[in-house]
């Protein structure tokens, strides 16, 4: 029976199947165990890496979002690591910065005696280091990096935004435009392949994936984007290739009965003369209007507010309460509607009657 009891208990803690990545080692603790993949086993000395999540199970669910997006982190950026990189980098931590320096400026002849000095580095490399890395140290010569899309976007958004809020819009759209090129054309495609080897399929291929969500003329604008970006790159890079972007046939783009056109110059000082020779269309080109005072506002001057042309519904029933005496009800120069009952003589102190009127305000 105390065996059965611990053993529910132990089911209520852990359950059967714990997540992915996520081990009980022997002594109840829980950690994470992740495989390098094989393409990373050169840049990362490991077959496999491990973090720990704690003693319970709480707190290993806790703690797991985070430990697998370190990971994930770190495998995108061996994995994203141009070799060119990697190379200076190891260049600058065995040999110094002033190789460094000469070995990124690409000014190291055959002849040199520091020439030495690379090939014994890259024969120490040699097996724990990707063959490319050791072809550049070996050689003395970095080799460029090719462009890609994704070198394409992140330097044109480089170029276009600055961080600032009317940026925003064309940041989230090229992040937007970037993601649809990794659904279309693969990871791969987009940020390995190099840019000479884009062909016009490629572009269609995209066009067609966007149009069957989108109207066409946003299809226009979203390729108008990639279109600029790799102008920008071609123009700046010297690169000697076309824009497969350039010129990509959309049917349905374009001008249409249905778009909103803007009104010229002479359209907009005849609908202004219109209104002005019709006062109904705007009751600001009244010509009694633009001659009349403006109205003092009588609320603020503690007064009951009356608006111009008022008329009691009905006439009242019974006198209410005392008010103050000190307001005046009319100007005694302005003859009263006779449709306003007055007050008899015999009636005593005078006061202002309580008319509920047609339209009555705020509190009344």
């Amino acid at each position: 029976m105390i065996l059965r009891l611990r053993l529910l208990s132990m089911d209520q803690k852990m359950p059967l199947k714990l997540p992915r990545y996520v081990f009980r080692r022997a002594n109840g603790s829980y950690r994470y165990k992740r495989n390098v993949p094989k393409a990373l086993r050169e840049v990362i000395p490991k077959a496999t890496v491990y973090r720990q999540l704690g003693e319970s199970y709480d707190e290993a669910i806790r703690r797991l979002p985070v430990v697998h997006a370190e990971i994930e982190a770190l495998f995108d950026q061996e994995r994203n690591t141009p070799s060119s990189v990697r190379a200076k980098s190891l260049v600058r931590e065995h040999l110094g910065a002033w190789h460094a320096d000469v070995f990124a400026e690409g000014v190291v002849e055959p002849e040199w005696d520091i020439t030495d000095d690379f090939r014994e580095l890259a024969a120490e490399l040699e097996g724990s280091t990707p063959a490319d890395v050791v072809r550049q140290v070996g050689s003395a010569r970095l080799k460029p990096e090719p462009m890609t899309l994704h070198r394409v976007l992140t330097e044109y958004c480089a170029y276009k935004c600055d961080g600032s809020v009317e940026h925003t819009d064309l940041k989230t759209r090229i992040e937007r435009i970037r993601k649809d090129l990794v659904i279309v054309l693969g990871k791969n495609r987009v940020e390995w392949t190099p840019l000479a080897d884009i062909n016009r399929a490629d572009a269609n291929t995209f066009r067609d994936y966007l149009l069957n969500r989108m109207a066409p003329n946003s299809v226009l604008r979203t390729l108008g984007v990639i279109k600029a970006a790799m102008n920008h790159v071609i123009i700046e890079n010297d690169l000697e290739q076309r824009n497969v972007f350039q010129g990509i046939k959309i049917k349905g783009a374009g001008a249409s009965k249905d778009d909103r056109l803007p009104m010229s110059d002479a359209q907009l000082e005849a609908l202004l003369q219109s209104i002005k020779a019709t006062p109904s269309l705007c009751p600001a080109y009244h010509p009694r209007r633009q001659r009349r005072p403006p109205c003092r506002n009588r609320r603020a001057r503690g007064k009951r507010h009356r608006p111009r042309g008022w008329l009691p519904a009905h006439p009242p029933q019974h006198a209410p309460p005392p008010e103050d005496q000190n307001v005046r009800t009319h100007d005694p120069a302005v003859p009263q509607s006779h449709s306003v009952p007055q007050a008899p003589a015999s009636a005593g102190p005078r006061h202002r009657p309580h008319l509920p009127t047609i339209c009555p305000t705020k509190g009344e």
